[in-house]
């Protein structure tokens, strides 16, 4: 009985301990991801001074989509033993063993865009030695190679595309449960260069005057597959534009009742407390090196497959007036404008001559282009002369409607 009792109350203390130390985490904040307490704050006081409840947690993004939505379906190509030993004659039977190999066939479509560059290179170059010498005498031969050639050219979209937005690497960046961009420790570069790398090897494909270094691709998918930055990054747009949009609802408010000076006072303080404009500025300049490479990497991908479509208007797109990028930077303009209108109600009251762009603690002036220009010039620069691409047609309709 006394070993009972001993264990009873021993539960009952350790529960009793960690309802206590769950009260003392939520009252204190730190369930709350702390890279967000700032913006937060802001949306809090900001309903205070309003009169409103506060902000709602922000909502997490989708998913990336899985493999079944996002992977187009690519026939491996075959060809017979006897001309595969024939294939020597090409010089590009090395090639087609590598690629058939176990490691060929397990190797992501990334890893295999060297096997499948050299293939398709090699091909052509055979049917051009073929169709050139006039002692051939296996016109057979030529017509299976010249088939195999139109094969592989047939598959290069598909290929292109698993490379890149499709593969298990780049699906991994957006990796469920990751969750904000950490303050003040920034890989953008880092992950804007692996997405240019990727693009580049991309853009390669089957290109005669082009190589495709493996170690510099297997290098930019490990960095974007490593720290899930795209889940991170994505997470920390959607809850800096759920907390923005209610702050400016809030500070609008405060406006239809005049905009007391101490109200005004008392966002400004907040603002400046929890650093929000560096902040800000700081998650804008990470979210453009981002959209820049993945306009890089688009710019040389084929239309997505359907089931992929939706999800990439909703966070892939960088001028989809809808998509994530261009909600956060609508989201901090309607935040500036509120607050500006909000000086300007005041000002009457007490607060004439108050810069309303100095409420907002900006250190830096003006910049020459908008972040969806900037992403709209890479994209341009970025595309060949063949013609339109699917991104840059989204882009103008996306812009159209801004």
């Amino acid at each position: 009985m006394r070993k009972a009792y001993l264990r009873a109350v021993r539960k009952s203390s350790l529960f009793g301990f960690i309802l206590a130390f769950g009260a003392a985490v939520a009252a204190s904040g730190c369930g709350r991801d702390p890279s967000l307490n700032g913006v937060a704050e802001v949306a809090a006081a900001a309903a205070a001074v309003a009169g409103r409840p506060g902000p709602a947690p922000p909502p997490v993004p989708r998913p990336y989509p899985s493999a079944r939505d996002r992977v187009y379906a690519s026939e491996d190509i075959r060809i017979g033993m006897l001309d595969f030993f024939a294939l020597k004659r090409c010089g590009i039977r090395g090639e087609v063993a590598d690629r058939n190999s176990i490691l060929g066939k397990l190797a992501e479509a990334s890893r295999r865009l060297p096997y499948e560059h050299a293939l398709v290179l090699g091909l052509e170059a055979c049917v051009a030695r073929l169709a050139d010498d006039p002692e051939d005498d296996d016109p057979a031969f030529a017509a299976t190679i010249a088939e195999a050639l139109e094969a592989v050219r047939s598959r290069l979209p598909a290929i292109r595309w698993n490379a890149g937005f499709g593969s298990d690497e780049f699906a991994a960046s957006f990796r469920v449960g990751a969750g904000p961009l950490p303050a003040g420790v920034s890989t953008a570069q880092a992950q804007k260069s692996a997405l240019e790398t990727l693009a580049q090897a991309i853009g390669s494909l089957g290109k005669a005057d082009a190589a495709i270094d493996r170690k510099r691709v297997v290098d930019a998918q490990e960095t974007l597959e490593k720290g899930r930055y795209g889940a991170r990054l994505h997470r920390s747009l959607a809850a800096a534009t759920h907390y923005l949009r209610d702050a400016a609802e809030s500070v609008d408010l405060v406006s239809s009742q005049g905009c007391p000076a101490e109200s005004l006072a008392r966002i400004r303080a907040t603002m400046v407390d929890v650093r929000l404009v560096p902040w800000l500025d700081e998650l804008e300049a990470r979210g453009e090196a981002w959209f820049r490479g993945i306009a890089a990497l688009a710019a040389v991908s084929p239309p997505p497959p359907p089931g992929f479509r939706t999800w990439a208007t909703e966070e892939l797109y960088p001028s989809a007036r809808d998509g994530r990028w261009q909600k956060f930077l609508a989201a901090r303009a309607a935040f500036t404008g509120a607050l500006a209108r909000c000086a300007d109600v005041s000002a009457p009251a007490g607060n004439a001559g108050y810069p309303p762009t100095a409420s907002l603690g900006r250190e830096r002036k003006a910049r020459p282009i908008s972040p969806g220009d900037a992403v709209r010039r890479q994209v341009r620069s970025s595309q060949s002369s063949s013609g339109s691409h699917w991104l840059t047609s989204r882009l103008k309709r996306g812009s159209s409607n801004s």
